[in-house]
């Protein structure tokens, strides 16, 4: 079930991560950058694309996800002149670990249900 909210209670309006208004033209994010939109009172991922004869908003039919060069990558949206958010937000910025720091989290789990007893 979809619950309606507030810009402010999905994340802040200050700072990083904040929700930028999609009039400022200014700061709007880069073609099919996938972002989080809000547009009444559903929040949902989407992002700027080339419509032909300029760009439109566009709503993402699945969840992006990271690429092997580590960004965020759309796999397919929906592009209509009918979505227009009002206020837009990038999408966290994906972990980076070293390969040495995943085989150490690796290491570290296999110790833990080593550890684990069950009587």
């Amino acid at each position: 079930m979809a619950t309606e909210t507030t810009p402010g209670a999905l994340g802040s309006n200050e700072g990083l991560g904040a929700w930028m208004p999609t009039a400022d033209t200014a700061r709007l994010p880069a073609l099919d950058a996938p972002v989080w939109l809000y547009e009444g009172g559903i929040a949902y991922i989407g992002c700027r694309t080339d419509g032909g004869e300029g760009w439109l908003w566009a709503k993402c039919y699945f969840m992006p996800y990271l690429s092997q060069s580590g960004t965020w990558t759309l796999v397919d949206a929906d592009i209509d002149d009918d979505y227009q958010p009002t206020l837009w937000q990038p999408l966290p910025e994906p972990p980076r670990y070293t390969q040495a720091e995943l085989d150490a989290a690796k290491t570290e789990a296999a110790a833990l249900v080593a550890s684990i007893r069950v009587e």
